[in-house]
Formats: C-alpha cells, sequence, structure tokens
C-alpha cells in the first residue's frame, strides 16, 4: 500500500522553508531542536574537555622529562610521542633503566573534565562525603621487586605516611596490607599527616636516614601539603582469596599519591619525585636489627597460615569433607554386599558382628577395672 503525501496544515503562520512537495517548519521540531543543542554541547564539552586534560598531561611530562632522562634509561611515551591513556582522564607513564628500582608507574588521574555529567555528581559527591576529594592526582609506583627479581623480603615491612583528612579512612578501609600497620602519632611530622607502622625501628630507620629529605619535603607547607600517602608494602593491596601468595608472585612497592598542584605549578610535587628515588636507594641497602626482621618474618608466617586455614576451610565448606565422602562410600558399599548375600549368609555376619562388639565391651570393661 502506497504513503499518501502529508498536507500541510493551513494554519501556520510560522517560517518555513518549501522546496516541490517539501516542506520543513522549524517552530514544529522544538523538542529536537533543545535535544539536539544539549548533545551537541555535550559533545563540545567533551572534546574541550578532552584536550584539556591532555594539555597538563604533556605540561607535567615535559617538566619532569629533565630529570626522569637523568634518572632511567627507557621511558614510554617520550615528550614528543602520543600520550598513553585509559580514558580521557587517565594518562600513564612507564620508566625504566635504574639501579635500586624495577620500574616506575606514574598515573595522571585527572578530573573527568570531557564528562559534565560525571563531572557534576563527583563535585556533588565530594560535598557530601569529604572522603571523595575532588581534584587533579598523580600516583607514582616504583617497583622495587617483582616476579623473583629486584628488593624482595619484608624489609622495613608495610609502613607509611598517611594525611589525616580525607585519606586515612579512606585508605584503611581499601587496603589489605595497611591492615599489618598501627596509626600512631609522630612528633617529627605534621599534625596533618599519620603514620602507619609495623615496627619503631623501621619508623626511626626511614625518617631519620641522610640525604632522603622526607622530612625536609614533608614539613615543607607547600610541598607537604601535595601528599596524601606514601606507602613502602611488601604485601598485596587486596586480601589473597586462594590461600597466601607463592613467591613467584610476590612484590615490593612503594606508592605516593599526591594532589596536584594548582595552576600548573608542576614542579612542586618534583621533590617528592625526587625522594621516592632517594628511599628507593635506601631500601636497597636497608639493614634493620635482627629482632624487627625475625618480628616481620614471623607476622608474614602467621598471616600466610592463617590464609591457607581460611582457603583449606573454605575449600571445604565447598567440596565437602573427602573423610566423609570416603565413609559414606564405604558404608553404600557395605549395604550393596548385604543386599547380595543370601539370608544365611547374612545371620553369620550378624552373628560374627555381634561377637566382635562383645569382645570389645570386655576389654573395656577390663581396662576401665584397672
Amino acid at each position: 500500500m502506497a504513503l499518501q503525501p502529508q498536507t500541510p496544515s493551513l494554519d501556520y503562520t510560522g517560517l518555513e522553508y518549501r522546496w516541490k512537495n517539501f516542506v520543513f517548519r522549524p517552530a514544529e521540531f522544538q523538542k529536537e531542536a533543545v535535544f539536539a543543542g544539549m548533545l551537541g554541547l555535550l559533545m563540545l564539552v567533551y572534546f574541550l574537555g578532552k584536550k584539556w586534560n591532555e594539555q597538563k598531561a604533556r605540561a607535567w611530562w615535559s617538566t619532569f622529562d629533565p630529570l626522569y632522562s637523568s634518572q632511567f634509561r627507557a621511558m614510554s611515551p617520550l615528550p614528543n610521542q602520543p600520550l598513553v591513556t585509559n580514558s580521557p582522564s587517565t594518562h600513564l607513564h612507564y620508566l625504566t633503566g635504574r639501579r635500586n628500582l624495577l620500574s616506575l608507574h606514574t598515573v595522571l588521574n585527572l578530573l573527568p573534565r570531557h564528562n559534565a555529567v560525571q563531572y557534576i555528581q563527583d563535585l556533588v559527591w565530594g560535598v557530601v562525603d569529604p572522603v571523595n576529594e575532588l581534584g587533579d592526582e598523580l600516583v607514582l609506583d616504583y617497583t622495587l621487586g617483582e616476579n623473583g627479581k629486584g628488593q624482595l623480603g619484608e624489609g622495613v615491612g608495610v609502613w607509611g605516611v598517611v594525611r589525616k583528612s580525607g585519606v586515612l579512612t579512606k585508605i584503611r578501609k581499601e587496603r589489605w596490607d595497611v591492615t599489618f600497620c598501627k596509626t600512631v602519632e609522630n612528633p617529627q611530622i605534621p599534625p596533618t599527616h599519620m603514620l602507619l607502622t609495623e615496627s619503631a625501628d623501621s619508623t626511626d630507620y626511614l625518617l631519620n636516614a641522610p640525604n632522603v629529605g622526607l622530612l625536609d619535603v614533608l614539613k615543607n607547607e607547600r610541598t607537604g601539603g601535595l601528599l596524601k600517602s606514601l606507602i613502602i608494602t611488601d604485601q598485596p593491596t587486596t586480601r589473597p582469596t586462594r590461600g597466601p601468595l607463592p613467591e613467584s608472585a610476590r612484590s615490593r612497592h612503594l606508592i605516593i599519591t599526591l594532589r596536584l598542584p594548582p595552576n600548573g605549578r608542576y614542579e612542586e610535587t618534583m621533590p617528592w619525585v625526587q625522594v621516592g628515588l632517594n628511599l628507593c636507594d635506601l631500601m636497597g641497602k636497608v639493614a634493620m636489627k635482627p629482632e624487627t626482621t625475625r618480628k616481620l618474618r614471623k607476622t608474614r608466617q602467621e598471616v600466610s597460615d592463617e590464609l591457607a586455614r581460611s582457603y583449606a576451610a573454605e575449600q571445604k565448606e565447598e567440596n565437602g569433607d573427602p573423610e566423609e565422602e570416603k565413609k559414606a562410600a564405604k558404608r553404600k558399599e557395605e549395604a550393596k554386599r548385604r543386599a547380595a548375600m543370601s539370608d544365611v549368609e547374612r545371620k553369620k555376619l550378624e552373628l560374627k558382628e555381634q561377637k566382635k562388639q562383645q569382645r570389645k565391651a570386655q576389654i573395656k570393661q577390663l581396662k576401665g577395672g584397672k
């Protein structure tokens, strides 16, 4: 059935465009125009926000290229190469080829300026819940040992400096490795931050070691305010679910999380990058007290034993008790064998079992009399 052409209404008095049999009346498409306008605005915000974040990432990388070029043999990407991204708000860098350090992964977590809806949602959530701080973030993940290479073992244990406001609660909730630590105050660090430590020996060694500069950078009002957390760990972030980790899967990391300074003053984060490198060198020759090392190893062995017991219990609950399954199978076989016997054979077997039970009772009675 052929479609009949629609006759335009003669009551329309607004603007219209005609071409042969086609008529376009803009006033009749107001909702569509609003939708197209909103879509166009979101697309504009996306491209402008993406471009803005790319400029910030390139500016940061250009600022740190001289330092990185003097410290590492290989890096990706180079300043003149395309950025490596997971999303328009996440930019990645990888560096390797330095003594006492396997690699350095740099992650720039920038605001979702390309996504207006998510940006507004994060802004509102940041006001409602101060733990979810809104701002650009830099994560420096120094890999000290991994896959049987580099610095492995407990070292200084799990140790960290964490900002109290909006960070400490979140870290203790999200990171399993910091459950090894006690939260302590220390007069050497500013009151805005808190120590996480397994032993006082580790704290003394790391805070008072020469040529590291941790306390100097932390006490500086401008650079100290940028630090969200500094975590040294030989344990995974999340609790292992399949028993203790095998030796081949163990690793050691130094992870520094910073708030990026506003107005593009990225050079203010440079002291923290250098502190991270200094700590890597320090831990490459760390010599903890023997009693501290024994304590750290004992704690890790106890945790490994607990993980093994927990996993075994879960497997037992999921798959059943093998011993009970064997006994049940044996009882089932015995029932089948008895069912196949004749009445005479069954009576003989019952009489034999009865005599056996009587002998056991007599032996038990004699032992009780003694």
